[in-house]
């Protein structure tokens, strides 16, 4: 009759094969751990695989009961068939008074919030003066422009207008000149966090008008899993993303709730695959806006983004303008500000955690892998362990996630380790 070993036999067991593992196998599996949590992205990037990284992401946020409708945006886009032949005539930057056509079109549906995702950034980064040159050729249609800005604003109409930022290594962020402050348009920020529109002689502002019009930093983070939300201005105050900027202009309650609970520390959120948005129609194209007005209701009381999605050499030549990677694949700026605003205000953004967190998480489930690993002593063994470990991950991963919004990828140091345990049993043969 053979006898069971008892729990306690067992663990002896492999305690003594963990001890038989010896020293040097020890130290170079740290060296390894640790190399590999560090170089995790290169490996990512060389191997080409960020996009399968943001695709189990998307995955394991997806695992929520909740359902992933857009309930709040609606995107209007300027396609290949209005900007190269229709009347933008594909020029650099767009005309300004096609963009005043398509304000006062919005303002006419009745758009709770019209937002313009277009770079309108100044020709001389150093200052606010226009180049008489510049001014000659653009003067009147950016006249145009501001004058539908503020009819719409004093029309009760929450317009949310592109900022640009830039980097300053002594000070911090600071905004690029844009069109919108030689006429007294998102000039700076108060002491209490709202946009200053003085205006100017030529182009008054109301009282509506200044409380209607504010702005946002359209740049998007490096991290694609990441949702943009504030960043603090060099000369002080903070500058909300233009997608938090939409949804504050949308519905201010929910985010100044959300501020106050997680101040600029918002972290995830998953996005709508851009087929689920054309299910609920939610893109259009700018050219219906000229073609009819059926539009028009569907519209109504939504937040409309207006944003590029021409081609870049000519019509249908080259690649599609302000292209995007998200989680939920390659998209146009527009749809990804739309796909942010979608879960600011239907709660699907989670608060971030401190940096090193994840890094520490990959830490102790590299350093528990390393030691499970170590009991395998067969090729076969290890392999249906690192397999297992995989899976493992997995659950890990959605369960800090789901509990703590806390997203950390230990794929890389796993298959380190594994690598390292099969060589060193290659070597000790």
């Amino acid at each position: 009759m053979i006898r069971s070993t008892t729990p306690a036999e067992r663990s002896v067991k492999w305690l003594r094969r963990l001890q038989e593992m010896g020293l040097r196998y020890w130290m170079s599996a740290v060296i390894v751990l640790i190399v590999s949590v560090a170089g995790a992205g290169f490996v990512y990037d060389y191997l080409r695989l960020t996009s399968a990284r943001a695709w189990l992401f998307e995955q394991l946020v997806a695992l929520n009961p909740r359902p992933l409708e857009p309930r709040f945006v609606k995107v209007v886009l300027v396609r290949d068939d209005e900007y190269w032949t229709g009347y933008p005539a594909g020029r650099r930057p767009i005309k300004r008074d096609y963009l005043a056509q398509l304000v006062d079109k919005l303002a006419s549906a009745n758009a709770q919030v019209i937002a313009l995702d277009f770079d309108t950034r100044l020709p001389l980064p150093t200052s606010l003066e226009i180049p008489k040159d510049y001014e000659r050729d653009y003067e009147k249609e950016t006249d145009e422009l501001i004058r539908a800005i503020l009819r719409a604003a004093n029309a009760g109409k929450k317009v949310v207008l592109a900022k640009i930022i830039s980097w300053d290594t002594d000070a911090g962020y600071e905004l690029e000149p844009d069109i919108y402050q030689p006429y007294g348009i998102c000039t700076g920020i108060d002491k209490d966090g709202r946009w200053e529109n003085p205006g100017t002689p030529r182009f008054p502002a109301t009282t509506q008008s200044r409380e209607n019009i504010s702005c946002g930093y359209i740049a998007l983070p490096y991290d694609v899993l990441v949702v943009p939300s504030r960043l603090q201005l060099a000369g002080g105050g903070y500058l909300d993303s233009f997608a938090l900027a939409v949804a504050r202009a949308k519905l201010p309650e929910i985010v100044s709730a959300m501020i106050s609970r997680f101040g600029a520390n918002l972290s995830y959120a998953n996005q709508i695959p851009e087929a689920q948005l054309e299910k609920y129609h939610v893109t259009y194209s700018a050219r219906e806006l000229f073609g009819g007005t059926s539009w028009k209701e569907e519209l109504a009381s939504r937040a409309v983004i207006v944003g590029a999605h021409w081609s870049a050499l000519a019509y249908q030549r080259g690649g599609l303008v302000d292209m995007h990677p998200t989680p939920a694949g390659s998209m146009v700026g527009a749809i990804v500000h739309a796909n942010f605003v979608e879960a600011l205000l239907d709660d699907r953004v989670v608060p971030g955690t401190p940096r090193w967190l994840p890094s520490v998480f990959e830490v102790v489930f590299g350093a528990i892998a390393a030691i499970f690993l170590a009991l395998f002593s067969s090729f076969w063994g290890k392999l249906a362990g690192v397999v297992g470990l995989s899976l493992v991950l997995v659950l890990a991963q959605w369960a800090a996630l789901q509990g703590l919004g806390l997203f950390f990828d230990a794929f890389v140091p796993l298959f380190g380790l594994w690598l390292h345990s099969v060589y060193q049993r290659l070597v000790a043969r």
